[in-house]
């Protein structure tokens, strides 16, 4: 954060006749500019502290569909401007909390839910202003909450199958994760 520095100026106005001069107290503020989260595309396990860099589609792992890139703690915010005052929206999921340097962290307690489509998440947006008396400039995020899967039911545990024979008829009929699923 760069610093305002406040001062006394003196002003003199004058003319052919005579000349005045008052003294004025001015601060120089540098506009908000040039701001940037270490991580911009994140994916957060439901409860869980720690959050994931989403992994771009070309780095995706076919075999198991893992998002999954770096994992950390807290989403940092660098800046240049002085006097910033921060805001977020929309409101941060609850368990997440933005400190007044940008800092994001937390442990989410509720998912990104995706309308209309019942146990699939998607991205949110959320914009960061950055704000003084001078001027504001802004940063977007996008976090997804996820709930990772503790429950798998099948309709029947026990089957016989010929070997080389597809498994047909035994649907889950119980997963709790978010969705879409992939299973082995």
């Amino acid at each position: 954060e760069a610093e305002a520095k406040p001062g006394i100026y003196v002003i003199t106005a004058w003319n052919p006749v005579g000349e005045y001069s008052t003294s004025v107290k001015i601060e120089i503020q540098e506009a908000p500019h040039h701001l940037e989260y270490a991580r911009t595309d994140i994916l957060y396990i439901l409860g869980e502290e720690a959050g994931y860099e989403r992994l771009p589609p070309e780095e995706v792992d076919a075999t198991n569909l893992s998002e999954l890139g770096a994992r950390f703690f807290h989403n940092t915010l660098s800046y240049i401007g002085s006097r910033v005052s921060l805001s977020i929206s929309p409101k941060l999921p609850e368990g997440m909390t933005m400190t007044e340097q940008g800092e994001i962290s937390g442990s989410p307690m509720e998912e990104t839910r995706k309308k209309g489509k019942p146990g699939f998440t998607e991205p949110m947006e959320y914009t960061i202003t950055a704000t003084n008396n001078v001027a504001q400039d802004t940063v977007k995020i996008k976090m997804e909450i996820v709930r990772r899967p503790k429950i798998l039911k099948y309709q029947r545990l026990e089957m016989m199958c010929s070997m080389g024979e597809e498994i047909a008829d035994n649907d889950v009929v119980l997963c709790d994760g978010t969705r879409p699923y992939l299973f082995e």
